[in-house]
């Protein structure tokens, strides 16, 4: 059934994720140094768009 049924995606990380960066609550250096994980670790399990880390690490204008 594969086939049949869409997989459901954990939304609600992706949200939660913006929420963080965007109130500055958590950096992408904190990922890494605080919680010894990459932003490209988190991509597959939950299902966020490849370039969805970008706009958290492109200086800001």
């Amino acid at each position: 059934m594969d086939d049949q049924i869409a997989p459901i995606r954990p939304w609600r990380i992706k949200s939660l994720l913006q929420l963080m960066f965007d109130q500055c609550i958590v950096f992408i250096s904190d990922l890494k140094s605080e919680f010894q994980i990459t932003p490209m670790f988190l991509i597959g399990p939950f299902g966020l768009d490849k370039d969805f880390f970008d706009r958290y690490t492109q200086p800001k204008k």
